[in-house]
């Protein structure tokens, strides 16, 4: 923010010119003078406070950003992980379902084999 001054002996000349005593036309341009370097040394405190604000937030965001990568990453590697988990299962059901195929498939051969022994 651009710094404003104020001209207080300008200000003083026109309150005497619109027929304010000298004595109170100072007093009251120094008065107001007083007032906005007062405002203005608030406002400027109030926009150093904003500032360090905002880079407290960016800093926070970053690492917010940053924690939440991480999780989506460990998150991912647990899926990767549980994934190949099933996988193992179901080839383990598969080959037994295999197994109990073949096993199903001699015991039909062999109660056909009887059927026909038994007509033969």
């Amino acid at each position: 923010m651009a710094a404003v001054t104020f001209d207080s002996l300008k200000f003083a000349n026109r309150l005497k010119a619109a027929g304010i005593p000298p004595a109170q036309a100072e007093a009251e341009a120094e008065a107001l003078s007083d007032a906005l370097e007062d405002k203005f040394a608030l406002i400027s405190e109030q926009q150093r406070q904003l500032a360090e604000l905002t880079q407290e937030l960016r800093k926070l965001e970053a690492a917010s950003k940053h924690d939440l990568e991480a999780q989506a990453l460990r998150s991912d590697n647990a899926y990767i992980r549980l994934e190949a988990k099933v996988d193992k299962g179901f080839a383990e059901v598969n080959g037994k379902l295999s197994l109990h195929n073949w096993m199903l498939g001699v015991i039909v051969v062999g109660i056909v084999a009887l059927i026909l022994k038994s007509f033969f």
